[in-house]
């Protein structure tokens, strides 16, 4: 069998000249599937600078420089919780969500005296008591990984304690449902996510 070596051009595959907006309904469904999937009264999910995957994954908005905070509830009501920054930055949300000052999450050296603590503004959205809440944050421990005693939860702690301290049994740790590596949610991208994928990085092979 002989065997010819030749240079080949690679084809021309366009460039897309227009990129591709995410429509809001995408995000609006990754919600309530979410949600559904979650089965509590109420889903928060964390996101902050290093961390914003999920929180952008969810409402196409990053938290910059601040912590985070989306919370899912009964009705499709939604609320996104942020501090003094991330209220300018809020309108990058592409959900039907209400936007709500939590100064706690404000970097230091701002005021941060306005708004109430993070557990009576969760209070006021209307966790209660006998809720059921689940948590997501950045990643999650298998079961010969958890701290007996611990949350377990990717989330900083007074966030977690905050939550805990409005309802009887514990939150739980729901990031799983998002982030497993076969089954999450997120492993799945929509045909919208594709085409702004290749967009991109069909630009970033041309600059190249």
């Amino acid at each position: 069998m002989e065997l010819e070596l030749n240079n080949v051009k690679l084809p021309d595959f366009g460039i897309p000249e227009k990129e591709t907006v995410i429509p809001n309904r995408v995000y609006e469904e990754r919600c309530k599937r979410f949600y559904e999937a979650a089965k509590c009264d109420w889903i928060i999910v964390y996101g902050d600078r290093e961390h914003f995957g999920n929180l952008f994954y969810l409402t196409g908005f990053d938290p910059r420089f601040e912590e985070a905070l989306l919370v899912i509830g009964p009705d499709n009501s939604k609320y996104l919780l942020v501090g003094n920054e991330g209220v300018d930055y809020s309108y990058k949300a592409k959900i039907d969500v209400e936007v709500l000052l939590c100064q706690p999450f404000s970097l230091m050296g701002q005021d941060r005296s306005k708004t109430p603590r993070l557990d009576n503004i969760l209070r006021d959205i209307g966790i209660k008591k006998e809720d059921k809440v689940g948590v997501c944050g950045w990643k999650y421990l298998e079961e010969a990984e958890l701290i007996t005693g611990a949350s377990n939860i990717f989330v900083p702690a007074m966030i977690v304690d905050g939550i805990n301290s409005l309802i009887e049994k514990k939150v739980e740790d729901v990031t799983k449902i998002l982030m497993h590596p076969t089954n999450g949610l997120r492993t799945t991208n929509e045909v919208e996510e594709i085409v702004s994928l290749e967009f991109g990085a069909a630009r970033a092979s041309l600059a190249v």
